[in-house]
């Protein structure tokens, strides 16, 4: 009498894990190549809130304070930039859409950069979505937060060191963070 099927597939399992192990790569550690800030988000990341908001025809504005600065120069903090696009859900040729409608004294979270004078929001990432909206059910504002404190954390270790922590912060529980370190690490390899 042959193996029972409890037995079998017992030994099909253990065979297909050391298989599947067998073909991962887990890394423990990185070669100490240099990560530079603009590998880890080419642009500034701020939190702010909004000062004033309003709408004209399809149109909708509004203008954000910086309130802190993840990552960026220091100057940043209490200066603001403004907001174009589409009010309430009427999207105009990739303009973004205010809904709901930013209200004031509503906290979020940005990237943004210098063109000459002028501040620009950016939403270039594909592992986060921005602006993150703090108290808008649909916005992942505490996990953005969580990403913007990590990059923040990160660019408190020197470059040479970097590789390490990322490694760690790619088993995130928070997809934005996990999402980030490993997308960081690949550009960087």
């Amino acid at each position: 009498m042959g193996p029972s099927i409890k037995e079998t597939m017992w030994r099909h399992f253990a065979f297909t894990g050391i298989c599947l192990l067998g073909t991962m790569a887990i890394p423990s550690t990185r070669d100490a190549a240099e990560i530079h800030d603009d590998d880890l988000c080419p642009h500034s990341i701020v939190k702010g809130s909004v000062q004033k908001s309003s709408v004209v025809g399809n149109g909708a504005s509004a203008a954000i304070k910086i309130e802190y600065v993840f990552k960026g120069p220091p100057a940043l903090l209490g200066k603001s930039f403004e907001i174009q696009g589409a009010a309430d859900g009427q999207s105009e040729q990739g303009a973004p859409v205010m809904s709901p409608r930013y209200q004031p004294g509503e906290v979020q979270i940005w990237t943004v950069r210098t063109d000459g004078n002028t501040l620009r929001a950016v939403n270039t990432l594909r592992f986060v979505d921005l602006p993150a909206r703090k108290g808008i059910r649909q916005s992942r504002f505490a996990e953005v937060e969580q990403w913007a404190k990590a990059v923040e954390e990160v660019l408190k270790i020197t470059p040479n060191d970097r590789a390490d922590r990322l490694l760690s912060m790619g088993t995130s529980k928070t997809r934005e963070v996990a999402d980030w370190a490993k997308w960081v690490l690949d550009r960087t390899k």
